[in-house]
């Protein structure tokens, strides 16, 4: 399994977030780090799945 992690935000009863601040300050640390540290991308959880079923 590739080093993928999921986390799943569930706020159905405060409506919708907007998230792209975050991901993109994240990947903008990322880009500028030298350490192999992960970006962020968000994805429905079917992508997700597909991205980490890799057969063996």
């Amino acid at each position: 399994m590739p080093p993928h992690y999921a986390v799943v935000i569930s706020t159905d009863a405060g409506g919708p977030k907007y998230y792209k601040e975050v991901i993109e300050g994240w990947n903008e640390i990322v880009k500028n780090s030298k350490l192999s540290i992960p970006k962020i991308e968000h994805s429905t959880a079917t992508d997700f799945l597909h991205s980490v079923d890799i057969p063996e």
